[in-house]
């Protein structure tokens, strides 16, 4: 039984190991009275989205998730959190911690992914590695004939928020998180997509951040825009094309949202990585 407390059937995704479907993404250990720029800096040399606080006898997973709630909830504030105040301070809750064994089958990696919408860990000889959404996308291999006959637009999602680039950071991603979406589309006036938005780029761009924050401290009115730390080569996808062009991407480019757009380019949906996790459950389950 796994920890999320139900069989594993003998499907498919039950008869492969985590160890067996994932590249090993070592994540950094930081103690709890390290900084937010520490953690960060340490995300980005790894190539990950996720470390491992350890606070004397707990330990918590943080992703880029909870980096960019942080930053957004405090962003006039922003030199406090990244330099001055401790990990311990910011990330306290101390949430129950989801970390496998590579042993375990990849069904479960799938299922905890879908019930927690966030990255968890594996451990293995005190060493943790990161499992993220991303990572289960190549499995699609086994059901290659369904995803290239599969168009697009039959498994896009049709919720998404799109936001001019000079949206401010703050309440765009109060947009997409309200809905609980993970991104959002920056669209020029022809709602076609020019750039894209996810927690991600909210933690990795957190030093452009801080450069506007000093820039403009004294006249708060004033608003950060999105563009600022947009992803400007935003990838997207034409409705018509077959599924598997769009998982393609995605996993070549190592990323979880593609936009989608009709034949004039114009913004009409979003491939998000949790729904085709969702998809994957229910091929391996025949559904």
């Amino acid at each position: 039984m796994n920890p999320l407390g139900y069989i594993i059937p003998m499907t498919e995704l039950g008869q492969i190991s985590i160890e067996d479907a994932v590249i090993k993404k070592e994540v950094p250990i930081l103690e709890g009275d390290a900084t937010l720029r520490t953690l960060v800096n340490n995300m980005v040399r790894n190539k990950v989205s996720t470390a491992i606080m350890i606070d004397g006898d707990k330990q918590q997973v943080i992703t880029t998730h909870d980096c960019a709630e942080q930053i957004v909830r405090n962003i006039w504030d922003l030199d406090v959190i990244v330099d001055r105040l401790a990990l311990r301070d910011m990330f306290n809750k101390y949430a129950e911690t989801t970390i496998l064994t590579f042993d375990k089958p990849v069904k479960e990696a799938v299922n905890a992914l879908l019930t927690y919408k966030r990255n968890f860990v594996v451990e293995e000889d005190g060493t943790y590695y990161e499992i993220t959404a991303e990572d289960m996308l190549p499995l699609f291999i086994i059901w290659e004939d369904y995803i290239n006959e599969k168009q697009i637009k039959e498994a896009m999602s049709t919720q998404f928020v799109k936001v001019p680039p000079t949206q401010s950071v703050a309440s765009t991603y109060e947009k997409y998180t309200s809905k609980n979406l993970t991104a959002a589309i920056v669209t020029n006036p022809a709602h076609q997509p020019i750039g894209i938005v996810t927690n991600r780029d909210y933690t990795v761009s957190y030093q452009e951040l801080l450069n506007q924050v000093t820039k403009i401290r004294r006249e708060r009115d004033m608003k950060i825009p999105v563009e600022v730390v947009m992803k400007r080569d935003v990838i997207f996808e034409f409705q018509e094309d077959p599924l598997s062009t769009a998982i393609n991407t995605m996993v070549e480019n190592d990323i979880g949202h593609v936009p989608i757009v009709d034949e004039d380019d114009e913004t009409i949906g979003m491939i998000y990585k949790y729904t085709l996790l969702q998809l994957m459950v229910e091929l391996d389950e025949g559904a």
